[in-house]
């Protein structure tokens, strides 16, 4: 995933693990980091657009869905950051991510 990420020509950066996000869930404390913080330089504006990814298989996504939308929303309300879900499904045949432009 990353040789993916940081194969395109505007990835800036890539910091795997970056940042433990804490919150409360069900009343229950949790913590959650994500794997990927990875950050794409637009040449029209001249900003970088960072977000999270979480790698998962499709079959893990599948199966915990719903603990992948509460840590979205843990990651946007605490950081302001989205938090994309990758998985294999997201690479084309040679590699390349597909889901990221």
């Amino acid at each position: 995933m990353l040789k993916a990420l940081s194969g395109g020509p505007d990835c800036a950066a890539l910091a795997t693990q970056p940042v433990t996000i804490h919150y409360t869930a069900g009343g229950d404390k949790r913590s959650y980091t994500p794997d990927i913080l990875v950050a794409y330089a637009c040449k029209a504006t001249r900003k970088l657009d960072c977000f999270f990814i979480e790698v998962k298989t499709k079959h893990q996504a599948d199966r915990y869905r719903y603990k992948l939308k509460e840590r979205q929303a843990a990651v946007v309300l605490s950081t302001a950051l989205p938090l994309v879900v990758i998985t294999e499904n997201d690479l084309t045949e040679t590699g390349e991510n597909g889901h990221v432009s």
